[in-house]
């Protein structure tokens, strides 16, 4: 069947329940991760690791898989929304560019969302 579309689409169930999580492996523990960038993670939860200790660990983000990469903890939170800063030292050689595009798309979705916001706060200002 010949495709008439000008544009692919792309369905937004992947989505859902968007909870990404930190399986780490030492000791089996599983952090859910606030805050993702190319070179770092947020992982929510009372810190149980040393600075700067190095872990392996599996980041798995629901419906698009799991990235396997070595890390290390660079601070820790113990007060307020306590948790651990942690710096992603490698992403498993197989994963690399999967972890680039995902990167990339979350960051054009992140965009997205922001100036949409901006829009409509200005929307709203001038009726």
């Amino acid at each position: 069947m010949i495709e008439h579309r000008r544009f692919p689409r792309i369905p937004v169930s992947f989505l859902a329940n968007f909870s990404p999580k930190a399986l780490i492996l030492e000791d089996k523990s599983i952090f859910p991760v606030s805050e993702i960038s190319f070179k770092g993670l947020f992982l929510v939860g009372e810190p149980k690791f040393s600075k700067y200790q190095i872990l392996d660990i599996l980041l798995e983000i629901p419906n698009i898989g799991e990235f396997p990469m070595r890390v290390q903890v660079i601070h820790q939170k113990f007060q307020e929304n306590p948790g651990m800063g942690i710096e992603i030292l490698e992403v498993e050689a197989d994963f690399r560019k999967n972890w680039a595009k995902f990167i990339k798309g979350l960051m054009l979705l992140w965009e997205a969302k922001e100036d949409y916001l901006k829009k409509k706060h200005t929307h709203n200002e001038n009726p």
